[in-house]
């Protein structure tokens, strides 16, 4: 990630916080400033003593730079620019990145609810919101400034001050209570749905159901999540298609560990048909609901059970006893199984795209952790994958599981040692840790490798495939595409990765350096928030 973090030269006033700044009573698109807009710069005059006249729809030009900050022998300085709606808008990344526009719409759809509430002078300048009740940053500016980091330098002072110090200084998290505007307008309206990439446990925690018609490209769905489009059937729960035309897989997954397999209502009776036919009559049993502690069989989720009918032309009679196993975990349940053949995969990857959706394999496969190893280590991995999928189980997936993954893959480079790491997944070597019938490798669904991911990789570490993923799930929600097929899917509907967030491929010494500091800060904090105390 190519943030930076703001230089030693800025003036950051321990005065410049939200709470010291005088209260105006509403958001307008154009107001008169008092000179003390720029009095948090101790000890420096302003050019002029007139009030300065800002319009939310100017979209400033200037940019921070030697030409335009403090001039010294002068002591004299210039206002600087305010990141208005008007200037986001303009900007090409803000208004094209799926990770970015969602939290811009929550920003903007709060500031619009709350326009009554006293705002500051560099909100009213701004014409949206920065802080919340407890006067510190929203989360949602957090997230903007680290995948936008160019944002960062037009951002007023205060707001620099405050990013900075929530990004070094994360460590009280847990005692702020609400951090986000959408966490805000969830507790003021019960309907309101946070965006995709926001931190929020809700996505993962639904059940997803099949045969879901097809979603328009003006709609947007939130990745961990699809809603039906048509009204429930009487008689059928709520979220279940009445839609008789449409092909059922016989089984859901979910989630959590407390029932890997639930019977789709809107699918034949064949749950308890399977668990009869392999001798398990307790009506109360859940495959997947209780959690290992040792290195076992765990549940097939209902996706991988598809993919061995549908890809693999089995019979669903066919499955392995270890399809029923008691044992699952949030990883083994609802996310891509271990089991997937990584060489289907027709792109080249980034670290994060692997880490993403190859969770479950991306340290298993040989080669590919000795790529993830030059650069990043066990804990890092962990808290990436526990961040990017928000596991709700502490330990769940940790580092020293990795770790043993890292020692052997150190001994399978030094079998071959004339193995350099590509980004290139299709001619990959499929030595693994896999045991079982986990070695049998198959393709899988797109769709179902998007699964419970609640951040996707973002800014140059978003590329080819999570690009296909978000369209599949995001546009069209086709389930049948499968990983081999993803090419000919990008190119049925035109999607690439723009020349300025291509990854140099030939070049993974730098592009597979870890994210910033202040990346990896948050990742750490992310976890010890939910799970006070505790590393995975």
């Amino acid at each position: 990630m190519a943030y930076r973090r703001p230089s030693a030269s800025r003036s950051h006033s321990s005065s410049g916080s939200s709470a010291d700044l005088p209260e105006l009573t509403a958001l307008n698109p154009t107001t008169t400033l008092p000179q003390t807009q720029f009095d948090i710069f101790p000890n420096v005059t302003t050019v002029s003593a007139r009030p300065v006249n800002i319009s939310q729809s100017d979209a400033m030009t200037s940019n921070l730079g030697p030409s335009n900050d403090v001039v010294a022998e002068f002591q004299v300085r210039t206002p600087q620019p305010i990141l208005t709606t008007a200037l986001i808008k303009a900007d090409y990344t803000c208004m094209t990145n799926n990770a970015v526009t969602p939290l811009l719409e929550c920003i903007w759809k709060y500031s619009s609810r709350h326009a009554f509430l006293p705002a500051t002078p560099i909100e009213l300048a701004a014409g949206h919101r920065y802080w919340l009740s407890n006067k510190l940053l929203a989360d949602e500016w957090m997230m903007i400034f680290l995948f936008v980091p160019g944002l960062l330098d037009s951002a007023p002072p205060e707001v620099r001050a405050a990013f900075d110090n929530q990004v070094y200084n994360l460590g009280t998290l847990s005692e702020i209570g609400l951090g986000s505007f959408a966490d805000v307008m969830e507790q003021e309206d019960y309907t309101f749905t946070p965006p995709s990439g926001f931190r929020s446990t809700q996505f993962t925690r639904q059940p997803f159901q099949h045969g879901f018609p097809p979603v328009q490209s003006t709609q947007h769905v939130p990745q961990g999540r699809m809603q039906l489009a048509s009204a429930s059937a009487p008689g059928l729960p709520s979220g279940i298609s009445s839609i008789s035309s449409v092909s059922v897989f016989p089984l859901q997954s979910v989630p959590s560990g407390a029932a890997a397999f639930e019977q789709n209502p809107a699918a034949p009776p064949i749950f308890h048909q399977l668990l009869r036919a392999q001798g398990i009559t307790d009506s109360g049993f859940r495959p997947g609901s209780v959690l290992p502690k040792d290195n076992v069989n765990k549940a097939w989720s209902a996706e991988r059970i598809r993919a061995f009918v549908e890809i693999q032309h089995k019979s669903i009679n066919q499955l392995p006893p270890t399809a029923f196993s008691s044992y699952g975990t949030e990883m083994s349940n609802f996310r891509t199984p271990e089991s997937i053949d990584v060489t289907c995969c027709p792109f080249e990857t980034s670290l994060e795209e692997n880490f993403t959706y190859f969770s479950n394999i991306c340290t298993l496969n040989r080669e590919i952790c000795v790529r993830a190893s030059k650069h990043w280590q066990p804990m890092d991995i962990a808290r990436y994958i526990n961040y990017a999928h928000d596991l709700q189980t502490p330990g769940v997936f940790g580092r020293s599981k990795i770790g043993h993954h890292f020692a052997n893959a150190k001994v399978w480079a030094e079998a071959h040692p004339d193995h350099v790491p590509a980004a290139s997944l299709r001619n990959i070597s499929t030595d693994s840790g896999v045991r079982g019938k986990n070695r049998i490798l198959h393709d899988y669904f797109l769709y179902s490798m998007g699964d419970g991911v609640v951040r996707s990789p973002h800014g140059s570490k978003r590329q080819m495939l999570t690009r296909v993923i978000e369209h599949i799930r995001n546009v069209t929600g086709d389930r049948s595409v499968r990983l081999s097929e993803a090419a000919a899917y990008a190119q049925k509907w035109g999607i690439t990765v723009p020349a300025h967030e291509q990854m140099d491929f030939t070049n993974l010494a730098v592009e597979d350096q870890l994210p910033s500091t202040a990346f990896l800060a948050m990742i750490k904090a992310d976890y010890q928030h939910k799970f006070p105390g505790k590393d995975p």
